[in-house]
C-alpha cells in the first residue's frame, strides 16, 4: 500500500525487541501482520488477522480461548469467533440484565446494537469516565503519556469459575470433570445437606475435618457461617438454570470472570491457609484458592461503583466496510486512542491496573491489564520506530491521505451529525502505535499450601493516533485500529471500593476461631440466595490469609 515500505526482518527491529522480551515468534507475526496491512497489494480481509496470544509461564503461543479448546472449531474467519450456540434475543437480553447491567447500570440492554452503524455518534468513549477517583486530571498529550508502565499492587490469577460445573460450588479438589461434563450432571454429582448429615452420625469430628478438606469453596462458606442448609452451595449449582440449553448444557465460558477479574486488581492475594470451627471442633480448611472463589464471588455479585468506557459489541460475526473497518460502531469502541491514553494514565502514571474485555465478539472475557509497551512506527515507513513519537508522525496531507485506507468512506476525525460525517480537519499528524499489553489470565485452582503461579498472556495490538493541537500541545484526539479483533469495552471499579449488599449493613461480629453466631447465621441465610457472601467473612478470611487487614467493609 505505501510506496516506502521497507522488507521486515526481525533484525531489523532491534528496539521492537526490548518490548516486554517479544519472543521471536511474536516479533515475527507483529512484523508479518504490519506488513500485510500496508502492502500495496492487501485486501480488507487483512484487518481480520487474529492478535497473537502469548503464554508468559509457558514460554509459547496459547490457543485464542484455551477453556473452550475442545468445545468449537474456529471459521476461517477468526472475527467470526463462533462460540456454541446461535444467540437468541432472550440470551442476550438474559445476559445484559444478569452480568453486565449490575456492573454497569448506564449500558442500555434493550437497545438495537446490530443495527448501530460506523457513522454512529458515540458518547460512552470518554477516557475521564474510566480514571475517575484514580487519577484527578488525566493527559491527553502525547508527550506526558510513558511509553511503559506496570501496576503497583500484586494482582492474581484465578479460575473462573463456570457456570457449568455450578461455579463456586464446584468441588475442585475432587472432582475431575472434563469438557463433555453437561450443567446437568455436575451440579447433581453430589448432595450436600445430605453427605453433611450423614458425616455426623457417622463419623468423628477430625474425620469430618478431613472429609471436608475437599469439598467446594461455598460449601466452606456455608459451614463456616454455620448455614447447614448450605443455601449458598444450592444458589451457586442453580446460577446456570435460566440458561440450560436442549441438552441440559451451559456455554463452557460463562462463569464469574466479572468478578475474579476486579477482585485480582482491589483484594490482597490469599497466601496462606486460613482455618474456621464449626460446631463440635470440626475444622474447615481454607486454601487459598477457596478464598480467591469467594472473594471473586463477592465482586461478581456485590454492589459497587464501576467506572466504564466502550461499548458491548453482541454480533457473532461483524460486517465490515470495504476498506475492512468493522461498520458496527459498537464492535469498534474503543477508539485505540482512548484505549492508549487509558493505558498511559491509569498504568503508565497511576500504576493502577484495569479490566478490558478481551474479546471483541458477543462472548465476555473480563481481564486485569497489568503492564504494558509501546513503540511508535511512521506510517509512510513503517521500518521507521521510535519511543519519541515526534521522530515517526507523519502530516495529515494530501500525500498521507494518498495512502491511507480510512479515507474511503472517511472515518477520521470527529463525528459531525451536522454534515452526517466525519470532520478530520483539525487532525494535524498522524503516528503508528504497536503496543503489547500483559493481561492476566485464568487458572485451574488446585488445594496447596504453595502459593499458586499466575498465568499471564501477552498481545500485541497495532493502531494509529490521529494528533491535534490543543492549548498549544499536541493530543491524541482519535485513531484507526489496524485490526478488527481488538480489545471491547474498559472498566474498573471506583478507588478503594468493596463490594457489598444491604445485608452487610447488619450489626454482626465474625470470628473464625470461636465459630458462627446465631445473627451471623441468620444474615448470611439472607444474603446467600443473592449468590452474595458477606462482605465481615471475606475481610476475616482475607486478614488471616495474607496478615494485613486492608480490606475495609465499613
Amino acid at each position: 500500500m505505501y510506496l516506502y515500505l521497507l522488507c521486515f526482518l526481525v533484525c531489523s527491529s532491534s528496539v521492537f525487541a526490548t518490548i516486554l522480551h517479544l519472543s521471536p515468534t511474536e516479533l515475527d507475526e507483529v512484523n508479518k501482520r504490519i506488513e500485510l496491512f500496508y502492502s500495496e497489494n492487501n485486501t480488507p480481509s487483512v484487518m481480520n488477522r487474529p492478535t497473537l496470544k502469548y503464554d508468559i509461564r509457558e514460554d509459547r503461543v496459547a490457543h485464542p480461548n484455551p477453556q473452550l479448546a475442545g468445545d468449537r472449531q474456529l471459521s476461517q474467519n477468526p472475527l467470526a469467533q463462533l462460540a456454541g450456540k446461535k444467540l437468541s434475543k432472550e440470551f442476550k437480553q438474559y445476559r445484559c440484565e444478569k452480568f453486565l447491567k449490575p456492573l454497569f447500570p448506564q449500558m442500555d440492554c434493550d437497545s438495537k446494537i446490530a443495527d448501530a452503524t460506523w457513522s454512529t455518534f458515540q458518547t460512552n468513549d470518554k477516557l475521564s469516565d474510566l480514571t475517575k477517583t484514580w487519577i484527578d486530571n488525566p493527559t491527553y498529550q502525547l508527550d506526558e503519556i510513558p511509553t511503559s508502565g506496570s501496576i503497583e499492587n500484586d494482582a492474581w490469577s484465578d479460575d473462573y469459575w463456570r457456570t457449568r460445573w455450578g461455579q463456586t460450588s464446584y468441588r475442585y479438589g475432587l472432582s475431575e470433570f472434563n469438557r463433555e461434563t453437561t450443567y446437568n450432571d455436575a451440579i447433581s454429582s453430589y448432595q450436600s445437606e445430605t453427605e453433611w448429615n450423614f458425616l455426623g452420625q457417622t463419623l468423628l469430628p477430625l474425620d469430618i475435618s478431613k472429609k471436608i478438606l475437599f469439598w467446594s469453596p461455598a460449601e466452606k462458606y456455608d459451614l463456616t457461617v454455620g448455614d447447614e442448609t448450605f443455601s449458598l452451595t444450592r444458589q451457586q449449582k442453580t446460577a446456570g438454570a435460566s440458561s440450560v440449553d436442549s441438552e441440559g448444557n451451559v456455554e463452557n465460558w460463562f462463569g464469574i470472570c466479572h468478578g475474579w477479574a476486579p477482585a485480582a486488581l482491589m483484594a490482597p492475594r490469599p497466601t496462606i491457609p486460613v482455618t474456621t470451627k464449626v460446631k463440635q471442633n470440626i475444622d474447615v480448611t481454607w486454601f487459598p484458592n477457596d478464598i480467591k472463589a469467594m472473594v471473586s464471588l463477592s465482586w461478581a455479585n456485590g454492589n459497587y461503583t464501576t467506572n466504564f468506557i466502550g461499548g458491548r459489541c453482541e454480533l457473532k460475526e461483524a460486517t465490515t466496510l470495504p476498506n475492512g473497518r468493522i461498520k458496527d460502531q459498537s464492535c469498534f469502541d474503543s477508539n485505540p486512542a482512548t484505549f492508549h491514553l487509558a493505558l498511559g494514565n491509569m498504568i503508565g502514571k497511576a500504576k493502577a491496573g484495569f479490566v478490558f474485555d478481551k474479546s471483541f465478539d458477543y462472548e465476555v472475557w473480563n481481564q486485569p491489564v497489568i503492564a504494558y509497551e509501546t513503540l511508535y512506527f511512521n506510517p509512510l515507513n513503517t521500518n521507521s520506530r521510535s519511543y519519541d513519537w515526534r521522530k515517526v508522525a507523519v502530516p495529515y496531507d494530501r500525500y498521507f491521505k494518498q495512502h491511507d485506507r480510512f479515507q474511503h468512506p472517511l472515518s477520521r476525525g470527529r463525528w459531525n451529525p451536522q454534515l452526517s460525517g466525519y470532520d478530520d480537519s483539525k487532525i494535524q499528524y498522524i503516528v503508528g502505535a504497536i503496543t503489547t499489553v500483559v493481561y492476566l489470565a485464568e487458572i485451574r485452582p488446585n488445594q496447596t499450601l504453595e502459593i499458586q503461579e499466575d498465568k499471564k498472556y501477552r498481545e500485541t495490538y497495532t493502531y494509529d493516533l490521529e494528533i491535534e493541537a490543543v492549548n498549544g500541545r499536541w493530543a491524541a484526539s482519535g485513531g484507526e485500529w489496524h485490526e478488527n479483533s481488538h480489545p471491547d469495552f474498559l472498566w474498573v471499579p471506583q478507588k478503594g471500593s468493596v463490594p457489598k449488599i444491604n445485608f452487610d449493613q447488619e450489626d454482626i461480629t465474625v470470628s473464625l476461631s470461636e465459630g458462627a453466631n446465631a445473627q451471623l447465621t441468620a444474615t448470611a441465610q439472607k444474603a446467600s440466595p443473592l449468590g452474595s457472601p458477606l462482605c465481615k467473612v471475606i475481610k476475616a478470611l482475607l486478614a488471616e490469609s495474607t496478615g494485613t487487614d486492608t480490606y475495609l467493609c465499613e
